[in-house]
């Protein structure tokens, strides 16, 4: 089977005669860690980013097959970055932590660091990983992909504002066809006569006169 003898050909065809003096990364792993601003009494989660534990085993000597010189340095460091290879310009570098009980003279190495996805967006990512030996020799560069979660956006105790209301009154449209009232007047009115009515004679203070009654006899 050539296909691991043709990815490391791939691997350094970029500087094959310096490159292969490096060390050689034989382990490459990530993982979820939980959340990079958990709360420490309940464990949370009060952010949306999370932590990712990286570990590196890597060595200078374990894939040559006689005794080259520049396979004898031992590891000196690893080295991380995100989506931009360590060859391109404008990546940042991160330096991995060797974990205790290995050193750097000769055999295997191991590294770790936890990474935090705090302003990465969600999605595919690509992490790439180069070793360095004593003599300062980068060997190939390794890559692994990991994938960010879409998380839920963080609530907050601060409330909404809602649009003010005003206290003016609104005024009603009028209603056409609504019967109006007459004005009253203050003014009193005056009755009008009604004809036909019987009127009454007028009485007056003085004496009415009687025939006079004459007292001579009246001839047979």
């Amino acid at each position: 089977d050539n296909i691991p003898s043709l990815m490391y050909v791939s691997r350094t065809a970029r500087r094959p005669f310096r490159i292969a003096k490096g060390p050689d990364v034989l382990a490459f792993e990530v993982a979820e860690a939980g959340n990079a601003n958990a709360d420490e009494e309940t464990g949370e989660a009060t952010a949306t980013a999370m932590l990712l534990d990286v570990s590196v085993t890597a060595s200078d000597d374990e894939l040559l097959n006689s005794d080259f010189k520049t396979g004898r340095q031992g590891v000196e460091a690893v080295r991380l970055s995100v989506d931009v290879h360590p060859d391109d310009e404008g990546g940042a570098m991160m330096e991995m932590e060797p974990v205790g009980g290995t050193n750097n003279n000769s055999g295997r190495r191991s590294f770790e660091l936890q990474v935090s996805t705090d302003g990465m967006a969600p999605g595919r990512h690509t992490m790439y990983s180069v070793a360095v030996d004593g003599a300062g020799y980068e060997g190939p560069v390794s890559a692994v992909f990991f994938d960010v979660p879409v998380r839920a956006a963080v609530e907050t105790d601060q409330p909404t504002t809602s649009a003010p209301q005003t206290a003016e009154p609104t005024t009603a449209a009028p209603v056409s066809g609504a019967p109006t009232a007459a004005p009253v007047s203050e003014s009193p009115t005056t009755a009008a006569p009604v004809s036909g009515a019987p009127t009454a004679a007028p009485i007056t203070d003085s004496p009415t006169t009687a025939a006079p009654i004459s007292e001579s006899p009246t001839t047979a």
